[in-house]
């Protein structure tokens, strides 16, 4: 069955007001295409789940898509420096005020990896002291809770599944059935491209069935999981893609100049996001030059 869309499409048909998203990525293949086209949709009320709430968060949130956010940080690990629309939401209310659940690294991580399982509870250390327990939770009071180990009479902590109504992964390659194949660092990949109700695939490269059988062993998504494949090159810069591309700091960093006023993020904004149309106006922009820049080079 093919399942190929625009970006365009995918976004339109699968991401409703409201809805959970998780977009996957712990600092490599993070899914920018699918975030600015939510901002160019106008989606509204989400809940975002990020494993690293870095400057892909801060565009969700500074564009207004975004009611909560349920991260272990949100920064611009370029510098590092604040993501400070993230900041203007939470500390101002502006544009409008957010939601945080915050979890440690390691917690989130069990959250996750539990609705990809589909268990009912992750364990893990114990949580006691870093002040999870004191904070008010949007997921309830049962986020987590503390039992004895039924093994050794220790305290460890159970953590309920984060389960996102969508999930949204950028990976090297897939074929327009939705087997979708990635390799290198994995960062956060495989959990949570798997703790999804529903799954959007964006790929480097879209390639024949028969590509994908030749290296079963980097597959991380079946087709019979995903519901949409985007053939969407450059879809994660500025970060970066193992043996494509490498993560553009200086774009980063030239984004956290901008973006600590309103006026500069809007004008980034009307740049990047809303001055082109898809992501071929986006790497038009960019440029060829940058691109060969940025562009993977083979070691030897």
């Amino acid at each position: 069955m093919n399942k190929l869309r625009t970006m365009k499409e995918a976004v339109a048909e699968f991401v409703q007001d409201g809805q959970s998203v998780l977009i996957s990525g712990f600092s490599i293949n993070q899914g920018y295409a699918f975030a600015h086209e939510i901002i160019r949709q106008k989606k509204k009320d989400l809940t975002l789940i990020r494993s690293s709430g870095d400057i892909l968060a801060d565009q969700l949130i500074g564009a207004g898509c975004l009611k909560r956010v349920i991260s272990p940080y949100v920064w611009n690990p370029t510098g590092p420096s604040s993501a400070y629309c993230f900041r203007r939401a939470i500390e101002k209310g502006i544009p409008h005020p957010i939601e945080l659940e915050e979890f440690s690294f390691a917690s989130f991580c069990m959250a996750i990896y539990a609705a990809a399982h589909g268990l009912p509870f992750m364990p893990t250390y114990p949580l006691e002291g870093t002040g999870i327990f004191q904070h008010r939770s949007i997921l309830g009071p049962d986020k987590v809770r503390v039992m004895e180990s039924p093994f050794s009479g220790e305290k460890v902590c159970l953590v309920k599944p984060l389960a996102p109504d969508i999930c949204l992964v950028h990976v090297q390659r897939a074929d327009p059935e939705g087997n979708a194949q990635v390799w290198g660092p994995l960062g956060d990949i495989r959990g949570t491209a798997n703790a999804g109700k529903r799954v959007i695939v964006s790929a480097e490269e879209i390639v024949d069935p028969a590509t994908i059988l030749k290296e079963p062993y980097k597959t991380v998504l079946p087709g019979f999981r995903v519901a949409a494949v985007v053939h969407e090159p450059w879809g994660a810069h500025p970060s970066d893609v193992f043996e494509y591309y490498y993560r553009d700091i200086w774009f980063q960093a030239d984004y956290g100049s901008a973006s600590r006023t309103v006026e500069g993020f809007q004008k980034f904004l009307e740049e990047w996001v809303y001055g082109v149309e898809n992501r071929a106006g986006y790497l038009k922009k960019l440029g060829t030059k940058k691109q060969g820049e940025l562009r993977w080079r083979k070691q030897g």
